[in-house]
């Protein structure tokens, strides 16, 4: 709704198994006041067989 200070995120707190590399290409919708789900790539994330590949991961993520 409105602009605040930025706030870093952190690949590796916010996916299990993020390497933490992304193309930097992201979507972010609030869900309430204290919650927005969060959409990024990620080039190292493991596949079924532990090999990195490129993802597309979405979290949830509260604000406090």
């Amino acid at each position: 709704m409105r602009w605040g200070e930025p706030v870093d995120v952190s690949l590796h707190s916010v996916a299990e198994g993020s390497k933490g590399a992304s193309c930097g290409y992201t979507g972010l919708v609030a869900l309430n006041d204290n919650e927005a789900m969060l959409v990024f790539s990620d080039f190292g994330y493991p596949d079924a067989d532990g090999r990195p590949c490129k993802s597309i991961c979405v979290v949830r993520i509260g604000i406090e």
